[in-house]
């Protein structure tokens, strides 16, 4: 049985053995939707996929009159994120951030959430554990994709940025990375 590590490898599923890398570097990770103990699972209501990442898949996919095929865009991107477990782009490397509302929260998450709050991933997409549910239709019509429904979870955090209040960690999501909570007034969100 893997045991569950605040690195975020017990996420890894490729490599393996003594390959096994951090998520970031790894190929694939496990999305599925049940959570570790310190885990949070984030229900995904905006994905802003990152500027270099957007621009080659837009490149990729650009047709005869010079405008982007945004469906070819968006099946791209369900692809990277349902083979690989993450959005990352294999071509950038790079990921992006997402938007959205804290679903579920393991009993031993140490980041201070509760069910219902707004947060945004100050983490890269390229680390997260990410699976899409429905499609997300608006991917692929411009580098921001929403509303979106797909589910990412979070890991616990290793370590405190230097000078963080000692009464509360350091929202930290799988270590590498800070969560912040977003704004909930008027609309609803940012």
């Amino acid at each position: 049985m893997t045991v569950e590590s605040p690195y975020g490898l017990h996420r890894v599923l490729e490599p393996t053995g003594p390959e096994v890398t951090l998520p970031q570097a790894a190929q694939r990770l496990d999305a599925r939707a049940e959570l570790w103990p310190g885990e949070v699972r984030i229900a995904v209501d905006t994905l802003n996929l990152d500027a270099a990442s957007y621009r080659q898949l837009a490149t990729k996919h650009q047709r005869a009159d010079g405008s982007v095929d945004g469906e070819a865009v968006r099946a791209e991107v369900l692809a990277i994120v349902a083979s690989r477990g993450k959005m990352q782009n294999p071509v950038t490397g790079s990921g992006g951030m997402l938007i959205g509302t804290v679903a579920e929260v393991g009993p031993e998450s140490p980041l201070g959430l509760a069910v219902g709050d707004r947060v945004a991933t100050l983490v890269s997409l390229s680390l997260t554990p990410l699976a899409i549910s429905d499609g997300s239709g608006a991917v692929g019509r411009s580098e921001r994709a929403g509303p979106g429904r797909g589910t990412c979870r979070p890991l616990r955090p290793q370590h405190r940025r230097s000078g963080a209040s000692r009464s509360r960690p350091a929202p930290v999501a799988h270590g590498h990375g800070r969560l912040r909570r977003a704004c909930a007034r008027g609309s609803g969100g940012p």
